[in-house]
Formats: C-alpha cells, structure tokens, sequence
C-alpha cells in the first residue's frame, strides 16, 4: 500500500493499515487478494 506521496508498503496476511480521514492512499496487488475495508468515525 502506498498513503500520500509515500513509499511502497508490503501488508501481509493477518496485518492491518489505518488511514487518517482523508488521507489519499493506494492499494495494488500481484495475486488476488481479499480486502475487510471498516470505516469509523470515532478517532483512533
């Protein structure tokens, strides 16, 4: 994954990525994955 301007990200199995409200951020994949997307309103 990739947020903002920033550097490549590898995300594995079992591991999570939290977003800011807002922030822009990309996703890409060499193999199909299956992605569980929760959007909250309350700060974290």
């Amino acid at each position: 994954m990739q947020a903002g301007s920033g550097d490549w990200e590898n995300v594995g199995a079992g591991q999570a990525v939290v977003w800011l409200a807002g922030e822009e951020h990309t996703t890409r994949a060499v193999a199909d994955i299956t992605a569980v997307v929760i959007e909250m309103a309350a700060a974290l």
